[in-house]
């Protein structure tokens, strides 16, 4: 008979065993499922604008308005400058800096060539 309990209690722990596990494995999806569905985006809406589960991000008018403007404006400012190469609006920026400086240098050049007669060294 004893080998018959031993049997009896090893099928019923067996049974229990897998029952606790069915319980357990039950638990884990549910908490599993229950992190998926939070950490899926989320309708908001902000100062700025939100987001929507159908239609994705979105800016709010004002925002989308000030947008636009900043577009429009690099559109503008890419028309003005045109197809230089860097090459081209270095030299642009050094012909405008001589150009400004110029009357400078000219005068500098003048009170040398005064100071040179003046101590009698000019040619």
């Amino acid at each position: 008979m004893s080998a018959w309990m031993q049997l009896g209690a090893s099928v019923l722990g067996g049974i229990f065993a897998n029952r606790q596990a069915k319980k357990a494995q039950t638990a884990a999806n549910q908490q599993a499922d229950w992190a998926y569905e939070q950490s899926r985006p989320q309708n908001y809406q902000g100062m700025f604008g939100g987001y929507d589960t159908g239609t994705g991000e979105y800016l709010n008018e004002d925002m989308q308005a000030m947008m636009q403007q900043y577009m429009d404006r690099q559109q503008a400012i890419g028309s003005q400058i045109g197809d230089y190469s860097p090459q081209e609006y270095a030299q642009q920026m050094y012909d405008t800096d001589l150009a400004m400086l110029n009357p400078e240098l000219e005068q500098q050049a003048l009170g040398m060539e005064s100071r040179l007669a003046q101590q009698g060294r000019l040619g």
